[in-house]
């Protein structure tokens, strides 16, 4: 009965996680640069809503994806 409950539980807690739109490429899922998302942050700098960096060598070229 117990391995059931977990299970159970289990399968509960996985299908309240939160879903966000996912940015494919250039300009997001529709191509025009919007989302459908809410609370976004609109401003950012070297250290305000930066949740993680890396150095990486080069120029930077490319868009960001977000899955």
């Amino acid at each position: 009965m117990r391995p059931l409950f977990f299970a159970g539980i289990v399968w509960v807690l996985s299908t309240c996680v939160a879903h966000a739109e996912n940015w494919p490429g250039w300009r997001g899922p529709r191509g025009d640069g919007t989302s459908i998302e809410k609370g976004l942050p609109l401003t950012w700098s070297e250290t305000h809503n930066v949740r993680w960096k890396i150095p990486l060598p080069g120029k930077g070229h490319s868009s960001p994806i977000v899955w």
